[in-house]
């Protein structure tokens, strides 16, 4: 497409190029057609049908296609030179138009099962009463590979449709009174004046882009016989495109007054008439009362393997809780404000907190009666008790180690450690974060760390069952492996024959030796048997170890086997 200056027109320049007959070579000559504004996109669109027809038998890019495809291909370029007779002016307005009383933008949209479309014209009406209507842009997209319903291709040549529209109203330097969209689809009208039902996804979501850029009011009803959108959906040869047609002049009654434009009532009746498979089912739902349930606390935390991460989940859950309670007692006006802070990281404190609100839910469930005489009026406990010998005494609520220390210098969680009971998952964690941080000592060792802040009644039976299962210590202080020697070779445990009868051979070297003034290199071959023996070589070349071999067998007499760590066995 070209601009002619002479005649302010549109037109176009075809140079046809030869290509094979191949996808590759189809798509080079379809892409060649320079049409930003889709003058003739409906005669484009037949070249596009058959590429796709091509892909969906799995052609490959330079396969020859088929004599049934090819007569299509080739009528279809031969057809191709016949656009450079098109012509479109170029101007919107007429030389001679009088003042601009309406201007119009009126976009149709029609689909078929190969393809979908739109087409966009302006309509001019001056002062006088003259109308102008002009061709702006058309669209034509081919249906995806995977099937659609018709209803689901004309909604989707409707977006389409709302596309255009705002494109032509951002780019167009003239003011826009209104906008029309037409449609030969009952469906989409009714999807678009529908308020009450709730569409699957596909549909829902272009329902909401089609509202997004226009009102349902716009949208209008117009027979297949006066869409001109039919045309980009179905395609059009080169000679009807250049013929006047309703494609480029857009419809007749766009030429008239707007009483004798379409007028249909279908978008107003009744718009539950749906299909049903586009319809979301609705349920049904009861509410049903649940007995309370409580929490057990201890099973929680069973569920988890490390003391930090299940400190750190209750100090979240400590930290919800404070701020329920902080909004109700400001009240629920600051609501929004309080959600608009930052989340600020955990703190020591926090976790301090956390840690006692685990030790006090172990201890109420463990030394249940302990707690109850230790809150109530001084007694002594049951020479029963577990921990009656630690003398407990009860510090911020948990059962603490009593003792003498209360004078010493050290600090108070070391001189009345809060006690545990043995067997219990907390305890277990507790053992095996200190065992971990300290770098996996000993029984001892760990059982002095833990007991800085904890008494862990039978602890060391805790701790031998918790470091037996630690699998870092048992790769550690696993035994070495040791590797069994492979049995000797046959040659090397037959008793019966005489010494060198078989034997191994190398060399070694170079070793200087004095020759008279001079100092030569000289190799050791070493032949071997039960004892060692060396025979001098002069090189490492082959005349000199067969020299070696000969003096070898001269004194020892010839081997039956002989073995080299180069050659493996020869005789």
């Amino acid at each position: 497409m070209k601009s002619h200056v002479a005649s302010d027109t549109f037109r176009f320049s075809i140079v046809v190029k030869d290509r094979p007959p191949t996808r590759r070579g189809i798509l080079s000559i379809v892409s060649s057609v320079y049409d930003p504004l889709g003058f003739v996109a409906p005669f484009v669109l037949q070249a596009k049908i058959l590429l796709q027809d091509l892909c969906r038998k799995n052609f490959g890019w330079d396969d020859q296609i088929p004599e049934k495809e090819l007569m299509r291909w080739t009528s279809w370029l031969e057809a191709l030179p016949k656009l450079e007779q098109f012509s479109l002016e170029r101007c919107l307005k007429q030389s001679d138009c009088a003042g601009i009383v309406s201007c119009q933008l009126h976009h149709f949209s029609d689909a078929s099962e190969v393809a979908y479309g739109a087409v966009s014209y302006l309509r001019l009406v001056d002062s006088q009463g003259n109308i102008r209507c002009s061709f702006l842009m058309g669209k034509s997209r081919l249906a995806p590979l995977k099937p659609l319903t018709i209803p689901r291709m004309e909604l989707s040549a409707a977006v389409l449709s709302t596309r255009l529209d705002a494109m032509m109203r951002q780019e167009l330097d003239i003011a826009i009174h209104n906008s029309f969209f037409w449609t030969d689809s009952t469906c989409v009208l009714r999807y678009l004046a529908n308020d009450d039902r709730r569409y699957k996804i596909f549909v829902a979501n272009r329902v909401a882009a089609i509202r997004e850029q226009s009102s349902p009011s716009q949208w209008k009803y117009v027979n297949t016989k006066l869409n001109p959108a039919d045309d980009a959906s179905r395609g059009l040869s080169a000679d009807a495109i250049i013929e006047d047609n309703r494609w480029i002049m857009g419809p007749d009654f766009l030429w008239m007054d707007e009483e004798v434009w379409p007028h249909d009532s279908i978008a107003t009746s009744d718009p539950g008439e749906i299909a049903d498979e586009e319809v979301k089912a609705t349920f049904a739902t009861d509410a049903v009362q649940a007995p309370a349930r409580s929490i057990d606390l201890e099973e929680l935390f069973k569920t988890f393997s490390s003391w930090m991460k299940l400190k750190r989940f209750v100090t979240w859950i400590l930290r919800f809780k404070k701020n329920l309670r902080d909004l109700t007692a400001r009240g629920m006006e600051k609501e929004r404000s309080a959600s608009k802070r930052k989340i600020q990281p955990i703190n020591v404190e926090e976790l301090r907190q956390a840690e006692k609100a685990i030790i006090e839910v172990v201890q109420s469930k463990a030394f249940k009666e302990e707690l109850l005489s230790l809150k109530g009026p001084p007694k002594e406990l049951k020479r029963s008790s577990s921990i009656v010998r630690l003398d407990p005494i009860l510090v911020d609520d948990i059962i603490c180690v009593g003792g003498r220390l209360q004078k010493s210098s050290i600090r108070a969680r070391a001189k009345h450690p809060a006690i545990l009971p043995k067997n219990h998952h907390i305890s277990d964690l507790i053992v095996r974060h200190h065992h971990q941080i300290s770098g996996h000592p000993g029984i001892e060792h760990t059982l002095s760390l833990v007991r800085e802040s904890y008494w862990i009644i039978k602890a060391r039976i805790t701790l031998r069952r918790v470091l037996a299962s630690c699998f870092d210590c048992r790769k550690r202080q696993a035994p070495v492996g040791q590797q069994k020697m492979a049995s000797l070779p046959e040659d090397r445990v037959n008793p019966s024959e005489l010494p060198f009868s078989r034997v191994g051979v190398d060399c070694f070297g170079p070793l200087n030796v004095r020759r008279g003034r001079s100092v030569v290199k000289r190799y050791g071959v070493l032949f071997t048997c039960l004892s060692i023996h060396i025979v001098v070589a002069h090189t490492l070349d082959t005349n000199s170890f067969i020299n070696a071999l000969r003096r070898f067998i001269a004194r020892r007499g010839q081997p039956i086997q002989m073995r080299s760590d180069n050659g493996g066995n020869f005789v």
